[in-house]
């Protein structure tokens, strides 16, 4: 009986619960978490950015007379402190004492003439500091045998010049040493040319980064570093990339079997740069590059393994905006490959008329590119947001959402939707109903607030009500009390008059 009993009870929640469309729905769900994300990717904009720099920062250097002498005290504007104090002991002879926190240097003189004369000294030195740009790209290009007329055509019709990357030339004409991509594989003559990286000022980095665009587009190149570092004139500028690759080590002992051991090994790609800008307006890099990789492994013992490549240039003067090419790190291999028929080619001596050697011969090389320039020094932080709002804002119409869905829906296989007759009312109608229910939400939370808002707004006003009311009866009894005290001065002065009158009488007779 009991058994039966409880049967029956599950089978009419089951019934219930597949009768009610909305007794398990994740619709709610799904539109609360839209919100909440909403409101989440939504960036509001920093109030502290507007804070004004404290006015002691701002004031004139003071010369200040103490029992120990003159001292001056100075906030840096430009430099820092402790350069400023190295210049002050070793040019103006006086003691100098700086602090970092504050960039504040107490100064002692000698008198007030010498202080006079190092404030002076001090608005000559202390001149603002010019920042670069130092843009960084590494590639790895591929090169073999087959030539490439068709790139080569390509750039010389955009720039009306010839490149080519190996510098050869055949009768005054350059030799294009590239993989003829479209002849291997046509697919890739019609890969996109719009990649690309950055859209500097035109000049020749312009020139250097159209190429490597059309280049890598075509799968000529394959960036391995593209970092962009910006840093005060003769100041150091590193950027680091590492992981960690496992290798097996083999470790033998005397009386022992050899045995495995896993070590991981720094895999890094470091890159340290120093500017110097000159007068003639060149920019000298002093460049430190070191580059790790791991190959495949290779061979019968199938061991990674781990190379180190590096290049450490003193300094190179280039104008802003021009890229200096650092290249030579080039890999040559050379592969035979015996095609044939099947089973025929191996034939002993018959095999031969069945079969072809052929020989290829691939390279590939290593090229550093540096493209210094001056910086603009930032961007400000209204423009910066809104930017930064607009990546963020989503551009998808009604149109395109319909049509994601039609793909995801009817089309999985992304074949051509008009070779099938499918009608998508019934999507267009889903999809207004997510977005009403989205609206529904939103306005639902709005109001929310709105009645909140209100709610405290009644509560304050009838504090204030009942704080006004307490006024208005202590301000009446205060008038009562005024004007029993107004009686009262009106009956003593009534009283004393008379008395006043009397003792003047009576003085004029006497």
């Amino acid at each position: 009986m009991t058994s039966r009993l409880i049967f029956i009870l599950s089978a009419a929640i089951f019934i219930c619960g597949c009768g009610s469309e909305s007794f398990i729905t994740d619709d709610a769900t799904e539109f609360e978490s839209k919100v909440l994300l909403e409101e989440a990717s939504r960036i509001d904009a920093d109030s502290s950015v507007k804070n004004q720099l404290p006015e002691i920062y701002e004031q004139e250097p003071e010369i200040i007379q103490t029992s120990s002498g003159t001292k001056v005290v100075y906030f840096t504007k430009n430099q820092p402190p402790n350069v400023l104090a190295g210049l002050l002991k070793n040019q103006m002879k006086c003691s100098a004492n700086p602090s970092s926190s504050t960039n504040q240097i107490i100064i002692s003189c000698k008198n007030k003439a010498h202080a006079e004369e190092t404030i002076s000294f001090l608005n000559s030195v202390d001149v603002p500091p010019v920042q670069i740009k130092i843009s960084c790209l590494l590639i790895e290009h591929y090169a073999d045998l087959t030539m490439d007329r068709e790139t080569t055509v390509h750039i010389g019709e955009l720039f009306g010049t010839d490149i080519t990357l190996s510098g050869k030339q055949d009768g005054g004409d350059y030799i294009p040493n590239f993989p003829g991509a479209s002849l291997r594989e046509p697919d890739r003559a019609d890969l996109s040319l719009d990649l690309g990286f950055e859209n500097g000022a035109i000049g020749d980095s312009d020139f250097v980064r159209v190429v490597v665009d059309m280049l890598e587009s075509r799968g000529y190149l394959k960036v391995m570093m593209n970092p962009e570092l910006e840093v005060v004139s003769g100041q150091k500028a590193t950027f680091k990339s590492r992981e960690q690759v496992p290798t097996i080590r083999v470790i033998t002992e005397r009386n022992r079997e050899p045995y495995n051991l896993t070590e991981y090994i720094w895999v890094e790609d470091y890159l340290e740069v120093v500017p110097h800008l000159y007068a003639d307006g060149t920019i000298g890099v002093k460049t430190k590059v070191l580059m790790g990789s791991k190959s495949t492994p290779e061979g019968v013992v199938q061991q990674r393994i781990i190379s180190k490549k590096g290049i450490d240039i003193g300094e190179n003067r280039i104008k802003p905006g021009q890229s200096l090419i650092i290249g030579g790190f080039k890999k040559a291999e050379k592969v035979s490959v015996i095609r044939g028929f099947p089973f025929l080619k191996d034939i002993p001596a018959v095999g031969l008329l069945f079969s072809s050697k052929d020989f290829e011969e691939r390279a590939k090389e290593i090229t550093f590119i540096i493209t210094p320039s001056i910086s603009s020094h930032g961007e400000p932080y209204d423009e910066m947001l809104k930017k930064v709002r607009e990546k963020l804002d989503d551009h998808v119409t009604d149109s395109e959402i319909t049509r994601i869905i039609e793909r995801m829906m009817i089309d999985p296989f992304q074949n051509e939707l008009e070779q099938r007759e499918v009608k998508s009312l019934k999507d267009e109608e889903e999809l207004k109903k997510v977005k009403a229910e989205i609206n529904l939400a939103r306005r639902s939370r709005e109001l929310r607030k709105l009645r909140d808002q209100l709610n405290e707004l009644k509560q304050r006003l009838e504090f204030e009500k009942s704080q006004a009311s307490e006024a208005q009866k202590s301000a009446e009894e205060y008038q009562k009390e005024i004007e029993k005290v107004e009686e009262i001065t009106e009956k003593l002065e009534k009283t004393i008059n008379p008395e006043k009158k009397k003792s003047s009488k009576q003085g004029g007779k006497k």
